[in-house]
């Protein structure tokens, strides 16, 4: 995991004096994206389970990917803004290592997604027949908890020094 090396790395001297932490602002509203990526998953369980609008779980599946996407995007700048550059040092570059890490997840429930539609809009999909949902909502679940952890663990320093 990549938490190990930058908690070692936070608490050490080889962390650089000076060296600022993601930008708060726009660390939180990642974490808000990546919350609603979750809530959406479930008003999507919810609606798949009752048999509800078809539509609406389409939308609510596409929702919780492009909030996650967006939660990815407001990280970076959360990094870009408060000038943390991966090829300044060691510090930065496991920050950066992290939200790859955050990214390599959203791409997968990206194509866990569209497999899900796709199966869904060809007739493969009901609440009897329902493995390949689960398996996308349970990745959803465990992106929006592997990225608000290491949110947190990036933003420990704030709170632990």
């Amino acid at each position: 995991s990549t938490l190990f090396p930058y908690t070692t790395l936070f608490r050490s001297p080889y962390r650089p004096d000076g060296m600022n932490l993601p930008l708060l602002g726009s660390s939180l509203l990642a974490a808000a994206l990546w919350a609603a990526s979750g809530i959406a998953m479930r008003v999507a369980n919810h609606i798949f389970t009752r048999t509800g609008p078809r539509a609406w779980f389409d939308l609510l599946m596409l929702a919780a990917v492009l909030a996650m996407w967006a939660g990815c995007a407001l990280n970076l700048e959360a990094l870009r803004g408060a000038g943390i550059r991966p090829q300044a040092h060691g510090y930065g570059a496991t920050m950066y290592t992290m939200l790859a890490w955050q990214g390599l997840h959203a791409a997968l429930l990206t194509l866990m997604t569209l497999y899900t539609l796709a199966r869904r809009w060809a007739g493969l999909l009901d609440p009897a027949h329902r493995n390949t949902f689960d398996n996308t909502r349970i990745m959803g679940y465990f992106s929006v908890a592997q990225a608000l952890v290491a949110l947190a663990v990036l933003h420990a320093p704030r709170v632990l020094i």
